[in-house]
């Protein structure tokens, strides 16, 4: 499973939850949300704040998604790839 944050230098939050991740060793790639070149993937989600989390799976599948500021925990990334692990057993 692969960890995909859209995120920007700016944004506190989207830092500390990088962060955190990298801590944990998880399999992670964090792109500039304002680059040009993700701005398709941001309006077929909707994103409207950041950071903008994905869960992939192991055959390259969105199974989970969510955007927005302080309301994206740590917690909430642990949980949705538990559960994503748990679906794929």
């Amino acid at each position: 499973m692969k960890v995909i944050i859209y995120a920007l230098d700016s944004c506190t939050h989207c830092q500390s939850i990088v962060s955190e991740l990298k801590c944990l060793g998880w399999n992670l790639e964090v792109f500039d949300a304002n680059a040009a070149i993700h701005q398709n993937t941001l309006d077929k989600y909707g994103v409207e704040r950041l950071p903008f989390v994905q869960l992939i799976d192991d055959s390259g599948r969105v199974t989970w998604h969510k955007s927005g500021d302080e309301s994206i925990t740590l917690t909430d990334i642990i949980n949705a790839a538990e559960a994503t692990h748990a679906s794929q057993k």
